[in-house]
C-alpha cells in the first residue's frame, strides 16, 4: 500500500554553499561541483521538497 492525499507544501532551491553545510556532501564533492557546474547555475543545484501525505 502507498500513501494518499499527497501534497507538496514547500520547495526550496539549494545552491552549492547550502549543500556544503550538509554532511551528505564531502569537501571533495563540493569542490567538484564548484569546478564542473557553471557559475550562473551554482545557486540552484538541487531542490528540497516537503511532502505531506497520509497512510490509508
Amino acid at each position: 500500500m502507498g500513501f494518499a492525499d499527497l501534497r507538496f507544501t514547500n520547495a526550496n532551491a539549494f545552491g552549492i554553499d547550502d549543500c556544503a553545510l550538509m554532511p551528505l556532501f564531502t569537501p571533495e564533492v563540493i569542490e567538484l561541483m564548484r569546478r564542473l557546474i557553471p557559475a550562473e547555475r551554482q545557486d540552484c543545484v538541487a531542490t528540497a521538497l516537503i511532502v505531506r501525505a497520509r497512510k490509508p
